[in-house]
């Protein structure tokens, strides 16, 4: 009895080393993962670098990190970089845009759309695997496009950063902007409602180079290109409806802007004697063809002569009647500067003048303008009411130039 019961027992130690024996060995394999770091997250190249590089190595990794997302919550952004930082999916990316943009995070959002939107313009010259490129499409889709130019609106109040950008994201790849704008318009993200200042800016964008060509050669407008800069005729004058005018153009490299392109020299000619160039860079070398129209020359004597040209400083796209516009008298010596220089006419919310010249004397009347609420440059939902005439001032150029008021009717 003992003797089985000790072999029994020796049958069982012997099975018990037999499965120890037989157990399969483990192992643990450590990897080491460089994540991308969340700077590079919106950089094309270090994410195409990070991709060709580990490609779907951490794709498991990022999905558990993914799968503890949940949008809106707290930590909703953290798990959303920390799965991108280990496998930049694009759709994941997208996920990102919106909850950024919930966040009020705009420059950000901004910056990963960019991304999205331009993923290959760091490799122009390199071949690519498609699977590692982050837009699985040939072309940037409608809806991301929106959502770019949403994000430009949202950071800094434009729709396209240039007008290369524009053009790479309308025509080029076909679509319209007109489709464009009335997603957009229609985006509950923003609101374009509201008549301000940064708002008609961005109408104004939208619109085609045919429909600002439109605009500007408007038969109501009553705008043109002066035709009297040559014009040696010395009686003249520039009264209420015509103290608002001031032309624009289409300019040559397919922007729009005031440039002179039928006045080729005009600026060359003139642009010493513009006081505001002198007195500050309000209007620098780079803009100021965008802002200046020269309407007169004629000379005084033979030492002295007389130019007149316009500055607009209205509001984009403004109603006539809120065209910010002075006109500004030089005499100068037609060897050498200027001798004086005043403004004679101008419109400007509540002020308006107006100048009748006779040779060498012009009278200046000055008005108020009443308006239906108070005025604002940016408010275009607003009316003249009326006009009332204030003052009137008559002065008299001498020979050398020099201006000198002769008497005010309206004061004696």
């Amino acid at each position: 009895m003992n003797t089985m019961r000790i072999y029994r027992l020796s049958l069982s130690l012997l099975l018990v080393i037999g499965f120890i024996a037989c157990k399969p060995k483990t192992e643990n394999v450590i990897v080491n993962i460089v994540p991308l770091r969340e700077s590079s997250l919106y950089n094309a190249v270090d994410v195409y670098n990070f991709m060709s590089t580990y490609k779907d190595t951490n794709e498991q990794l990022a999905m558990e990190y993914y799968k503890k997302y949940v949008a809106g919550m707290p930590e909703a952004t953290y798990y959303l970089k920390r799965s991108l930082s280990l496998y930049p999916d694009y759709n994941h990316y997208r996920e990102l845009g919106d909850q950024l943009c919930k966040e009020k995070k705009y420059v950000e959002m901004n910056e990963l759309y960019r991304m999205l939107v331009f993923p290959l313009s760091a490799f122009s010259n390199k071949a690519f695997d498609r699977k590692y490129v982050l837009c699985p499409y040939a072309k940037p889709g409608m809806n991301l496009i929106v959502d770019y130019v949403i994000s430009n609106i949202l950071t800094s109040n434009t729709v396209w950063n240039s007008r290369a950008e524009e053009s790479a994201l309308t025509d080029s790849i076909g679509l319209k902007m007109n489709d464009i704008k009335n997603q957009v318009l229609n985006d509950p993200r923003i609101k374009l409602t509201a008549p301000t200042a940064d708002n008609k800016n961005i109408l104004w964008t939208f619109l085609t180079n045919d429909e600002k060509l439109a605009y500007f050669t408007n038969a109501s407008l009553n705008d043109s290109i002066s035709s009297h800069i040559d014009d040696t005729n010395t009686t003249f004058e520039i009264d209420k409806n015509n103290v608002s005018q001031f032309y624009y153009t289409y300019g040559t490299a397919g922007q729009f802007g005031r440039v002179y392109e039928q006045t080729e020299g005009i600026h060359d000619k003139f642009d010493h004697l513009v006081q505001e160039d002198n007195e500050n860079s309000k209007l620098s070398l780079n803009n100021r063809y965008h802002d200046i129209n020269y309407e007169r020359n004629f000379s005084l004597n033979d030492s002295v002569e007389i130019l007149i040209y316009a500055i607009d400083t209205s509001a984009i796209a403004c109603p006539k009647d809120m065209r910010h516009i002075y006109h500004r008298l030089v005499t100068y010596y037609n060897k050498g500067g200027i001798i004086t220089t005043m403004v004679i006419a101008a419109q400007s919310g509540e002020e308006l003048s107006t100048v009748k010249f006779n040779h060498n004397t012009f009278t200046i009347t000055y008005y108020k303008r009443y308006w239906e609420k108070p005025y604002k440059q940016d408010d275009f939902d607003n009316h003249l009411s009326k006009i009332e005439q204030t003052d009137q001032s008559t002065f008299k150029i001498f020979p050398l130039g020099d201006i000198k008021k002769r008497f005010s009717p309206l004061q004696e």
